[in-house]
């Protein structure tokens, strides 16, 4: 009886309601995205692995300006300051998004020749054009977040999600090669756009304002300092194995990367963004806030280490059906890196503990110190070879997500957090 009453608790919750239809979106998602992870291994070289990997470095550094914090600050800010928010965010969301495009552009030469391809260039400065889309959408998101109406979001990101899995299959087929994966975000993220339009009323303002713009800039500058900090730890594997290793070496890292991490970074993912809104909306409520954060810590970590248990344990099966037995010497870097999101995930949810508490800044102080020890133990592993580093990759996670976890409850509730 006492299980069966836990359960049903769990089940008519609101970030339960939330993360079946975020979850339901997933698995829509992943149907699609088998398709586009069964035809990249065997239409795709290692080489072409590492640019796709070169590729989606330089748009997740750009998301990172483009979003600069502003969704999760009109997520958390009070009904009396939300038309003001969104007018301001609006015009600093034009600022980022055109800044974003102007740096990719400039810096698409020197990233091809610092990985030696030219066969960059062209297709990440078609990638830029993608981001003078988000300003027209991104605040009509946020708004539809706030108000957890995750079925509409689970609708729009199936959607965006459908239309880049079938342009990739498709376009690679074609023979098009890394430019199937530039095409595909611009025609997804046009599709996002259509959609979110349809679903909110907001308009945006005519004409320029930053009234409290200070309100925006203080909670977003530390959002923007842990995104970008996220991204850099994200991301600074690829960056060294492709520069001192070799681009062939970063494409079979990179698909052990995107088969062991993918489905399981998603699941947490949709976990986080179901939880955000959530926590923000009860956080005045202080005990229930707190009761509610360790329920759905254990839940998330819970739900997160059996989904790594089974593809960690079907992964030596999997791989060399689906993929292809070129791809067997990936199946270990592919363990270890599935088994580094149980970590990640823990560090995930404190820092939306401290994001819904308005203390973002507290997550910027820990990240720095985080990044710094990342770069350092990839620095050290890199010259034993890619092992090594999926290696460093996971113990750095395991013992700076605890810390971090630690840190993150205790300055929300005090010394006593159990």
């Amino acid at each position: 009886m006492l299980l069966s009453a836990k359960v049903k608790e769990i089940v008519s919750g609101q970030v339960f309601r939330n993360m079946s239809w975020l979850g339901g979106a997933e698995l829509v998602n992943r149907v699609f995205r088998l398709g586009t992870t069964l035809t990249l291994p065997r239409f795709f070289s290692k080489n072409e692995y590492g640019l796709m990997a070169i590729v989606y470095v330089a748009l997740d550094f750009a998301f990172v300006f483009i979003h600069s914090g502003i969704t999760a600050k009109i997520v958390q800010t009070d009904d009396e300051s939300l038309q003001t928010v969104c007018d301001t965010s609006y015009w600093i969301n034009w600022m980022a998004c055109v800044s974003a495009f102007c740096i990719q552009c400039l810096a698409a030469y020197p990233i091809s020749k610092f990985f030696g391809s030219m066969d960059l260039f062209w297709p990440l400065c078609f990638c830029a054009l993608t981001y003078l889309l988000f300003p027209l959408f991104l605040i009509k998101s946020a708004l539809i977040q706030r108000e957890n109406r995750m079925n509409e979001i689970a609708i729009i990101h199936a959607a965006q999600s459908i239309t880049a899995s079938l342009t990739i299959v498709v376009l690679v087929i074609l023979g098009m090669g890394i430019w199937a994966i530039a095409l595909a975000m611009f025609f997804s993220t046009s599709i996002w756009m259509v959609v979110n339009f349809r679903e909110t009323s907001w308009q945006a303002p005519k004409k320029i304002t930053f009234k409290g713009w200070e309100e925006v800039v203080n909670f977003s500058k530390n959002v923007f300092g842990v995104e970008l900090l996220n991204r850099l730890r994200s991301n600074l594997d690829y960056l060294i194995i492709g520069k001192f290793l070799s681009v062939e070496e970063l494409g079979l890292y990179y698909f052990a990367f995107s088969a062991g991490s993918g489905i399981t970074m998603n699941i947490v993912n949709t976990f986080v963004w179901a939880l955000y809104p959530h926590l923000c909306s009860i956080r005045v409520e202080r005990l229930r806030f707190k009761l509610e954060y360790f329920k759905n810590l254990k839940i998330i970590m819970l739900s997160i280490s059996l989904a790594v248990v089974l593809q960690t344990s079907l992964s030596h099966f999997y791989v060399p059906i689906l993929m292809g037995k070129e791809w067997i010497p990936a199946i270990p870097l592919l363990i270890l890196i599935c088994i580094s999101v149980i970590p990640v995930s823990l560090k995930l949810v404190g820092s939306v503990l401290l994001n819904a508490d308005n203390k973002p800044e507290f997550s910027l102080y820990f990240d720095v110190v985080y990044t710094i020890v990342f770069a350092l133990s990839i620095l050290s592993a890199v010259q034993f070879g890619i092992y090594w580093v999926a290696f460093a990759v996971l113990m750095c996670h395991l013992v700076m997500s605890i810390l971090f976890s630690i840190f993150s409850s205790r300055k929300v509730f005090g010394s006593a957090v159990s």
